[in-house]
Protein backbone atom coordinates (compact mmCIF):
# COMPACT_ATOMS: atom_id res chain seq x y z
CA UNK A 1 0.00 0.00 0.00
CA UNK A 2 2.87 2.36 1.00
CA UNK A 3 4.59 1.70 -2.25
CA UNK A 4 1.55 1.92 -4.49
CA UNK A 5 0.79 5.28 -2.39
CA UNK A 6 4.42 6.40 -3.74
CA UNK A 7 6.43 6.41 -0.71
CA UNK A 8 8.34 3.94 -1.94
CA UNK A 9 11.23 3.76 1.27
CA UNK A 10 8.54 3.37 3.79
CA UNK A 11 7.44 -0.02 1.62
CA UNK A 12 10.61 -1.27 2.06
CA UNK A 13 10.73 -1.28 5.91
CA UNK A 14 7.85 -2.40 6.60
CA UNK A 15 7.80 -5.35 4.44
CA UNK A 16 11.66 -6.18 5.54
CA UNK A 17 11.49 -5.54 9.17
CA UNK A 18 8.19 -7.94 9.51
CA UNK A 19 10.11 -10.66 7.41
CA UNK A 20 11.12 -11.71 10.27
CA UNK A 21 7.32 -12.65 11.81
CA UNK A 22 6.15 -14.64 9.52
CA UNK A 23 6.41 -18.34 7.79
CA UNK A 24 9.67 -18.34 6.00
CA UNK A 25 7.86 -19.00 2.69
CA UNK A 26 6.31 -15.55 3.41
CA UNK A 27 9.40 -13.81 5.13
CA UNK A 28 11.46 -14.94 1.12
CA UNK A 29 8.51 -13.58 -0.39
CA UNK A 30 8.26 -10.18 1.72
CA UNK A 31 12.00 -9.44 1.68
CA UNK A 32 11.83 -9.99 -2.19
CA UNK A 33 9.16 -7.58 -2.98
CA UNK A 34 10.83 -5.28 0.15
CA UNK A 35 14.29 -5.54 -1.77
CA UNK A 36 12.80 -5.02 -5.40
CA UNK A 37 11.14 -1.85 -4.02
CA UNK A 38 14.69 -0.62 -2.40
CA UNK A 39 16.45 -1.55 -5.56
CA UNK A 40 14.14 0.61 -8.15
CA UNK A 41 13.89 3.41 -5.20
CA UNK A 42 17.58 3.28 -4.91
CA UNK A 43 17.86 2.62 -1.43
CA UNK A 44 20.80 0.00 -1.27
CA UNK A 45 20.67 -0.06 2.40
CA UNK A 46 17.26 -1.57 2.64
CA UNK A 47 18.52 -4.26 0.06
CA UNK A 48 21.87 -5.21 2.48
CA UNK A 49 18.96 -5.11 5.32
CA UNK A 50 16.78 -7.60 3.19
CA UNK A 51 19.25 -9.89 2.69
CA UNK A 52 20.15 -10.04 6.21
CA UNK A 53 17.15 -10.96 7.08
CA UNK A 54 16.72 -13.64 4.90
CA UNK A 55 20.36 -14.82 6.19
CA UNK A 56 21.84 -14.81 2.72
CA UNK A 57 19.18 -17.63 2.08
CA UNK A 58 17.64 -16.77 -0.97
CA UNK A 59 19.76 -16.31 -4.07
CA UNK A 60 18.10 -13.49 -6.05
CA UNK A 61 18.14 -11.11 -2.94
CA UNK A 62 21.73 -12.41 -2.75
CA UNK A 63 22.59 -11.37 -5.82
CA UNK A 64 21.17 -7.83 -5.51
CA UNK A 65 22.99 -7.10 -2.38
CA UNK A 66 26.09 -7.89 -3.80
CA UNK A 67 24.98 -5.72 -6.53
CA UNK A 68 24.51 -2.20 -4.77
CA UNK A 69 27.93 -2.57 -3.43
CA UNK A 70 29.34 -3.49 -7.28
CA UNK A 71 29.72 -6.99 -6.03
CA UNK A 72 29.33 -7.34 -10.37
CA UNK A 73 31.22 -10.76 -10.48
CA UNK A 74 29.07 -12.54 -7.37
CA UNK A 75 25.80 -10.41 -8.06
CA UNK A 76 24.86 -10.78 -11.76
CA UNK A 77 25.09 -14.60 -11.97
CA UNK A 78 22.61 -15.06 -9.20
CA UNK A 79 19.30 -13.14 -10.36
CA UNK A 80 20.44 -14.75 -14.40
CA UNK A 81 19.85 -18.20 -12.77
CA UNK A 82 16.49 -17.28 -10.71
CA UNK A 83 15.17 -16.19 -14.37
CA UNK A 84 15.81 -20.23 -15.60
CA UNK A 85 15.00 -21.34 -12.17
CA UNK A 86 11.34 -19.47 -11.37
CA UNK A 87 7.76 -20.98 -12.81
CA UNK A 88 7.12 -18.80 -15.64
CA UNK A 89 4.26 -17.16 -14.26
CA UNK A 90 6.62 -15.94 -10.93
CA UNK A 91 6.87 -11.63 -11.30
CA UNK A 92 10.40 -11.63 -9.88
CA UNK A 93 11.65 -12.89 -13.34
CA UNK A 94 10.72 -9.84 -15.26
CA UNK A 95 12.50 -7.61 -12.81
CA UNK A 96 15.61 -9.97 -12.23
CA UNK A 97 15.40 -9.90 -16.31
CA UNK A 98 16.30 -5.83 -15.79
CA UNK A 99 18.76 -6.24 -12.93
CA UNK A 100 21.21 -8.04 -15.00
CA UNK A 101 20.02 -5.78 -18.11
CA UNK A 102 19.00 -8.47 -20.53
CA UNK A 103 16.60 -6.19 -22.35
CA UNK A 104 15.85 -8.83 -24.92
CA UNK A 105 14.81 -10.91 -21.92
CA UNK A 106 13.10 -8.16 -20.11
CA UNK A 107 10.36 -7.70 -22.91
CA UNK A 108 9.32 -11.11 -23.60
CA UNK A 109 8.86 -11.87 -19.86
CA UNK A 110 6.87 -8.47 -19.61
CA UNK A 111 4.87 -9.46 -23.05
CA UNK A 112 4.15 -12.56 -21.45
CA UNK A 113 3.11 -11.29 -18.26
CA UNK A 114 0.69 -8.88 -19.88
CA UNK A 115 -1.00 -11.90 -21.85
CA UNK A 116 -1.70 -13.68 -18.88
CA UNK A 117 -2.92 -10.39 -17.28
CA UNK A 118 -5.51 -9.99 -19.68
CA UNK A 119 -5.86 -13.84 -19.92
CA UNK A 120 -7.13 -13.90 -16.29
CA UNK A 121 -8.57 -10.58 -15.71
CA UNK A 122 -6.06 -9.29 -13.00
CA UNK A 123 -6.86 -6.06 -14.68
CA UNK A 124 -5.21 -4.40 -10.85
CA UNK A 125 -1.78 -6.06 -11.71
CA UNK A 126 -1.94 -4.95 -15.01
CA UNK A 127 -0.70 -1.20 -15.23
CA UNK A 128 2.54 -2.72 -13.33
CA UNK A 129 3.39 -5.44 -15.95
CA UNK A 130 2.42 -2.94 -18.58
CA UNK A 131 4.94 -0.32 -17.02
CA UNK A 132 7.54 -2.85 -17.17
CA UNK A 133 7.04 -3.38 -20.63
CA UNK A 134 7.18 0.14 -21.24
CA UNK A 135 10.45 0.03 -19.75
CA UNK A 136 11.55 -2.40 -22.21
CA UNK A 137 10.54 -0.85 -24.93
CA UNK A 138 11.73 2.22 -24.55
CA UNK A 139 15.43 0.79 -24.44
CA UNK A 140 14.76 -1.42 -27.59
CA UNK A 141 13.85 2.15 -28.97
CA UNK A 142 10.42 0.80 -29.33
CA UNK A 143 9.24 4.85 -28.21
CA UNK A 144 5.82 4.35 -29.84
CA UNK A 145 4.74 1.24 -28.11
CA UNK A 146 5.95 2.27 -25.19
CA UNK A 147 3.48 5.57 -25.51
CA UNK A 148 0.58 2.56 -26.35
CA UNK A 149 1.70 0.51 -23.05
CA UNK A 150 2.04 4.00 -20.56
CA UNK A 151 -1.52 5.29 -22.60
CA UNK A 152 -3.54 1.69 -21.13
CA UNK A 153 -1.73 1.53 -17.68
CA UNK A 154 -2.81 4.99 -17.22
CA UNK A 155 -6.16 4.77 -17.87
CA UNK A 156 -6.68 1.51 -16.24
CA UNK A 157 -5.00 3.11 -13.13
CA UNK A 158 -7.53 6.21 -13.69
CA UNK A 159 -10.54 3.80 -13.98
CA UNK A 160 -9.62 1.65 -10.90
CA UNK A 161 -8.60 4.78 -8.50
CA UNK A 162 -4.89 4.10 -8.32
CA UNK A 163 -3.85 7.56 -9.20
CA UNK A 164 -0.97 7.13 -7.25
CA UNK A 165 0.92 4.93 -9.95
CA UNK A 166 0.81 7.79 -12.39
CA UNK A 167 3.79 9.24 -11.27
CA UNK A 168 5.76 6.56 -11.91
CA UNK A 169 3.98 6.08 -15.79
CA UNK A 170 5.05 9.49 -16.02
CA UNK A 171 8.74 9.01 -15.28
CA UNK A 172 8.86 5.99 -18.24
CA UNK A 173 7.14 8.73 -21.18
CA UNK A 174 9.44 11.41 -19.61
CA UNK A 175 12.33 9.06 -20.58
CA UNK A 176 11.22 9.15 -23.75
CA UNK A 177 10.23 12.87 -23.74
CA UNK A 178 14.43 13.00 -22.76
CA UNK A 179 15.65 10.83 -25.63
CA UNK A 180 13.80 12.63 -28.00
CA UNK A 181 15.20 16.27 -26.52
CA UNK A 182 11.51 17.88 -25.59
CA UNK A 183 12.65 19.85 -22.37
CA UNK A 184 9.33 20.97 -21.95
CA UNK A 185 7.45 17.55 -21.84
CA UNK A 186 10.24 15.67 -19.70
CA UNK A 187 10.44 18.34 -17.25
CA UNK A 188 6.61 18.20 -16.90
CA UNK A 189 6.63 14.31 -16.24
CA UNK A 190 9.59 14.54 -14.06
CA UNK A 191 8.21 17.11 -11.99
CA UNK A 192 4.33 16.62 -11.53
CA UNK A 193 5.26 14.16 -8.53
CA UNK A 194 8.21 11.95 -8.13
CA UNK A 195 7.77 8.40 -8.65
CA UNK A 196 8.43 5.94 -5.57
CA UNK A 197 12.55 7.06 -4.70
CA UNK A 198 12.21 9.63 -7.74
CA UNK A 199 15.03 7.61 -9.17
CA UNK A 200 13.54 7.50 -12.42
CA UNK A 201 13.07 10.32 -12.54
CA UNK A 202 16.22 12.22 -11.41
CA UNK A 203 17.53 9.43 -14.65
CA UNK A 204 15.44 10.72 -17.12
CA UNK A 205 16.22 14.88 -16.12
CA UNK A 206 19.78 13.57 -15.81
CA UNK A 207 19.62 12.36 -19.53
CA UNK A 208 17.96 15.44 -21.03
CA UNK A 209 20.88 17.67 -19.23
CA UNK A 210 23.16 15.53 -21.16
CA UNK A 211 20.95 15.90 -24.41
CA UNK A 212 21.25 19.58 -23.50
CA UNK A 213 24.98 20.21 -22.93
CA UNK A 214 24.38 20.95 -19.36
CA UNK A 215 27.04 18.99 -18.38
CA UNK A 216 27.80 20.32 -14.82
CA UNK A 217 23.62 19.61 -13.91
CA UNK A 218 24.13 16.02 -15.21
CA UNK A 219 26.50 15.00 -12.46
CA UNK A 220 25.17 16.82 -10.01
CA UNK A 221 21.52 14.61 -10.11
CA UNK A 222 23.55 11.50 -11.04
CA UNK A 223 25.55 12.00 -8.26
CA UNK A 224 23.69 12.41 -5.49
CA UNK A 225 21.37 9.71 -6.28
CA UNK A 226 21.91 5.85 -7.20
CA UNK A 227 23.62 4.99 -10.30
CA UNK A 228 22.19 2.19 -12.81
CA UNK A 229 24.04 1.15 -15.80
CA UNK A 230 23.37 3.94 -17.88
CA UNK A 231 23.71 6.18 -14.98
CA UNK A 232 27.44 5.46 -14.87
CA UNK A 233 28.08 5.82 -18.22
CA UNK A 234 26.62 9.16 -18.29
CA UNK A 235 28.64 10.31 -15.83
CA UNK A 236 31.52 9.09 -17.77
CA UNK A 237 30.33 11.91 -20.99
CA UNK A 238 29.49 14.15 -19.18
CA UNK A 239 32.38 14.52 -17.19
CA UNK A 240 34.61 13.99 -20.29
CA UNK A 241 32.66 16.95 -21.74
CA UNK A 242 33.62 18.80 -18.85
CA UNK A 243 37.78 17.86 -19.33
CA UNK A 244 36.99 15.97 -15.48
CA UNK A 245 38.36 12.40 -15.89
CA UNK A 246 38.91 12.27 -12.49
CA UNK A 247 35.70 11.75 -12.42
CA UNK A 248 34.67 9.89 -15.07
CA UNK A 249 36.84 7.16 -14.04
CA UNK A 250 35.56 5.63 -11.35
CA UNK A 251 31.88 5.70 -13.16
CA UNK A 252 33.37 4.16 -16.41
CA UNK A 253 35.48 1.11 -13.84
CA UNK A 254 32.69 0.14 -12.26
CA UNK A 255 30.32 0.03 -15.95
CA UNK A 256 33.23 -1.93 -17.63
CA UNK A 257 33.42 -4.33 -14.60
CA UNK A 258 29.36 -5.03 -14.50
CA UNK A 259 29.61 -5.09 -19.04
CA UNK A 260 32.34 -7.15 -18.51
CA UNK A 261 30.39 -9.68 -15.65
CA UNK A 262 27.03 -9.40 -17.29
CA UNK A 263 28.42 -10.41 -21.00
CA UNK A 264 25.64 -8.55 -22.68
CA UNK A 265 26.30 -7.50 -25.98
CA UNK A 266 25.03 -4.02 -25.60
CA UNK A 267 26.81 -3.15 -22.57
CA UNK A 268 30.01 -4.44 -23.88
CA UNK A 269 29.38 -2.05 -27.00
CA UNK A 270 28.74 0.81 -24.52
CA UNK A 271 31.57 0.29 -22.82
CA UNK A 272 33.81 0.43 -25.79
CA UNK A 273 32.20 3.05 -27.03
CA UNK A 274 32.82 4.89 -23.60
CA UNK A 275 36.65 3.60 -23.75
CA UNK A 276 37.01 5.40 -27.11
CA UNK A 277 36.02 8.94 -25.79
CA UNK A 278 38.99 11.08 -25.62
CA UNK A 279 39.11 13.08 -22.38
Amino acid sequence: MEFERGDGHAATRLLVEHAGNVEPADAVAMARTGARYAWFSGDRETVRTANQALNGTDPLVRGMAALVDDGFATGLPLPAEFIKRAPDSDPARTYSAMIIGDDTATRELASAAVARCRRDGLIGVLPQVLQDLAGAQVSAGLHRDAAMSVAEAVRISRDTGSHQRLPRLNAVVARVAAIEGDEQRCQELSEMTPDAGGAASVAALALLDLALGCYQSTLDRLETSRQGQLGYTTVVIAATRLSDPGRAEPAFRRFEAWAAASGQPWAEAVAARCRAVPC
